[in-house]
């Protein structure tokens, strides 16, 4: 069969293979020390124990030596080789697996458009990890504060605390992140103030003493109103998931019902978090 050049330039520029840093150049820096690792093509991602690890000898992270004036020195470089856990067999035409990492489902999604199946039950007993990304919710909390939302705002980030807020169902109990918390404490210390103020700036210091370990609280009313905003925001994410509509495909190609399956799967995460979380608000969980 003729395949015409221009194809094959266009199937050469989506090839993809996994990649590591493995360093044999002593700049850091270098190209050379990201290569390709076709063999990883073949290992999928498992949650559980993994039937793969690398093992390398060589430096990786740090500096090796002095580095050479044009960069292109050799550093040490041992061989790269992966093991195999000596409690677990691995038969001959058994699929390898390995951890891609501690990543949440909406992230192996995106990244990789799988998720990560889970039981009925697992996430209510902790022995999943379901996490849920709440920025969109704390976002709009924000916008609601009035004239005062840029004060909040530019705090969070100047803090380095504005984003990656989440939920969790594991380690038990069900739990808002400590970036969550910080965040409502401050949008909850600062909302009913319509301009920065003399006010404002003694309710800051203190969430900034909270933040930093040296106080435990703002005050016991901050700590009421932050907990009754995070119970509003696990309703407004299990009424969300409730009303999402993903039917089961009917016909056409198999990806099809197997891709619907993982967007299930994913707002049954958000229901399942949301309601853990609910629970443990409920039942006055410190957290």
């Amino acid at each position: 069969m003729h395949v015409p050049s221009n194809a094959k330039r266009c199937s050469q520029t989506i090839l993809n293979t996994r990649c590591i840093f493995y360093r044999i150049r002593q700049n850091r820096s270098d190209p050379d020390n990201f290569t390709l690792c076709p063999i990883l093509d073949f290992a999928n991602h498992g949650t559980e124990r993994t039937h793969i690890f690398p093992v390398v000898e060589s430096e990786i992270w740090g500096t090796a030596g002095q580095r050479a004036p044009a960069g292109r020195k050799k550093a040490k470089a041992d061989a790269f080789a992966f093991y195999g856990p000596s409690d677990i067999t691995v038969s001959q035409g058994r699929e390898l697996l390995l951890k891609y990492g501690a990543h949440s489902n909406r992230f192996l999604f995106s990244e990789y458009g799988f998720v990560t199946r889970f039981r009925p039950s697992d996430i209510s007993s902790g022995s999943f990890e379901g996490e849920v990304d709440v920025q969109e919710f704390v976002e709009e909390m924000i916008d609601k504060a009035g004239p005062i939302k840029t004060v909040i705002k530019f705090t969070l980030e100047d803090s380095g605390y504005w984003g990656d807020w989440t939920l969790h169902s594991a380690p038990r109990p069900a739990h808002p992140s400590w970036r969550l918390i910080t965040a409502l404490r401050l949008i909850c210390a600062l909302e009913r103030y319509s301009t920065p103020t003399f006010e404002t700036r003694t309710a800051i210091n203190a969430w900034t003493d909270v933040t930093n370990g040296v106080g435990h609280t703002i005050s016991s009313v901050n700590e009421r109103r932050w907990r009754q905003r995070l119970l509003e925001i696990c309703e407004a994410i299990r009424e969300r998931a409730q009303s999402s509509n993903i039917n089961k495909s009917q016909g056409g190609p198999s990806w099809v019902s197997w891709m619907a399956e993982n967007v299930r799967i994913l707002w049954r995460e958000e229901l399942e978090v949301a309601e853990a979380v609910i629970a443990s608000i409920g039942a006055g969980e410190e957290f």
